[in-house]
């Protein structure tokens, strides 16, 4: 029990306590506030996209180049897909390095995995383009 008091009459606890106080407190007021700024990053973000639908929703070509590139980026990732999968099956060192442990496994295989975020966001920017200028389509057969 003494030793309780011999801790609370040591004024490094006050101090302490008062710096944790004010941490804490900042660290309040700042969360406080970043919801609201990571919702105007990503309002920001959504009007950019946006933007950039609606000025090239007219234009066809541009719209099929799109379309082209999302299919190029399928066949690409078949392509890595098969790749690595010849390797597994007729590359011996391959497979050693894959069954030395996952984090490598993940490291090899990561360019699939790339591949296969580009071309998906790519696949869904075509089809909201598509979607846009059927919407476009529609609009100017009305007007």
């Amino acid at each position: 029990m003494s030793s309780f008091f011999s801790i609370l009459s040591d004024p490094s606890t006050f101090v302490g306590g008062i710096i944790v106080g004010l941490i804490s407190t900042a660290i309040y007021n700042g969360f406080g506030r970043l919801p609201s700024q990571v919702r105007a990053i990503s309002r920001k973000r959504k009007l950019a996209k946006i933007t950039k639908i609606r000025k090239f929703r007219s234009n066809p070509m541009y719209i099929s180049y799109i379309i082209g590139n999302a299919n190029n980026l399928f066949i690409m990732f078949n392509f890595v897909c098969f790749l690595y999968l010849a390797m597994l099956v007729f590359s011996s060192a391959f497979r050693e390095i894959i069954n030395l442990s996952i984090p490598l496994t993940i490291l090899v295989s990561s360019p699939i995995f790339i591949i296969e975020i580009i071309w998906l966001f790519s696949d869904s920017y075509a089809k909201k383009l598509v979607d846009e200028h059927g919407k476009y389509i529609k609009y100017k057969q009305n007007a």
